[in-house]
């Protein structure tokens, strides 16, 4: 009977120090609620996608109510077998718009190999069947050139420039 009482009188005692010497460490509800609170209303939501594949077409600008967009769209192809052991190619497009781009309108040519990112957006239609179909776009928020061209005046990839051998730089 004494060793327990010794042991809850020890304990709490201990914890009266530790609570003392600790203060700041022990917060009332008040400020517990405060915290909380505060934390609450700083919470955001987001929802991202991020593609890399390659250009169906040439980029095209237009401008909408004064503001200008770069539409492009962007193939996704995805392999796997299936459960028969059979290969299975998947392609899912992407309808992107970019607005207020930047210069580099020109260098998205088709085939450009692309990793874009932005807001996903699912618009749907009437199909010629009857149907309901939907179509994926991204609002882009990030572009980036994996590999690249650049379009001349007649639409083509320029050839690239013959190298200088080593042994005819001047220095």
């Amino acid at each position: 009977m004494h060793k327990f009482f010794f042991r809850i009188t020890f304990s709490i005692i201990f914890i009266l120090l530790i609570q003392e010497y600790y203060s700041p460490l022990f917060f009332s509800r008040d400020h517990f609620e405060k915290q909380f609170l505060l934390t609450e209303t700083i919470i955001y939501q987001m929802i991202k996608l991020q593609i890399i594949g390659h250009l169906g077409k040439n980029a095209v600008q237009n401008e909408v109510n004064g503001k200008q967009v770069l539409n492009f769209s962007v193939a996704h192809n995805e392999r796997y077998k299936n459960v028969q052991g059979a290969s299975v190619e998947r392609t899912v497009w992407v309808d992107c718009a970019m607005w207020y781009p930047n210069a580099v309108g020109p260098y998205l040519i088709q085939g450009t190999y692309v990793f874009v990112e932005g807001v996903p957006v699912v618009d749907t239609y009437n199909n010629n069947a009857g149907g309901v179909s939907a179509v994926l776009k991204l609002k882009v928020t990030d572009l980036k050139l994996l590999m690249s061209g650049y379009r001349t005046n007649d639409g083509k990839t320029p050839e690239p420039e013959v190298a200088i051998p080593a042994d005819d730089l001047p220095f």
